[in-house]
């Protein structure tokens, strides 16, 4: 079931939710209908009436701490990743060949790659160091993540620091390489 309502309402009503424990989420959109807070939780209902729960959604800032091996040195410039968000089966984050030019630059390889997003899940989906060639007139990857995807939870509070290990790209990462 799904309702809207304007945060100056200050509050929303479900209707017609039977007696048990129901699983609720609330989300906090901007004007473009992006995601950007969040709140889980749980509520029991025990027959007629109302019940009434008070939701504080929020976000969490999220630290990819990413490393290479075998030598902790990135050989790239940037950083480029997929992030999906698990808990509204959507792509929150990604940069890649398909992003702007000032998008693709945006994080420099050997800075932090940290942003704020909403409470819940998320799995990273691929992530690479990436320089330009002037021959190609392209981005290659010459870092990349040879794991499987990671899921990870963001919660209030603070920081959340996944660990990523990055192989050179050329690399026998057993066919799991997944980028563009």
């Amino acid at each position: 079931m799904v309702d809207a309502a304007a945060c100056t309402q200050y509050g929303a009503t479900i209707f017609n939710l039977g007696s048990g424990h129901h699983d609720l989420v609330v989300e906090g959109l901007d004007a473009g209908l992006t995601i950007i807070d969040r709140d889980s939780f749980s509520v029991g209902v025990n027959g007629c009436g109302d019940t009434v729960v008070t939701a504080r959604p929020g976000e969490g800032l999220l630290r990819l701490e990413y490393a290479f091996d075998p030598v902790n040195t990135c050989a790239g410039d940037f950083l480029w990743y997929s992030l999906l968000d698990v808990t509204a089966n959507q792509l929150i984050s990604e940069i890649s060949t398909a992003s702007t030019p000032a998008n693709q630059s945006r994080f420099a390889c050997g800075g932090f790659l940290e942003f704020p997003v909403p409470l819940g899940t998320y799995r990273l989906d691929w992530m690479q160091a990436v320089v330009f060639d002037g021959g190609l007139g392209r981005y290659v990857a010459v870092d990349q993540v040879c794991s499987p995807p990671q899921t990870f939870d963001v919660t209030a509070g603070g920081l959340t620091g996944v660990p990523v290990t990055m192989f050179p790209a050329t690399s026998d990462c057993g066919g799991s390489t997944a980028a563009p």
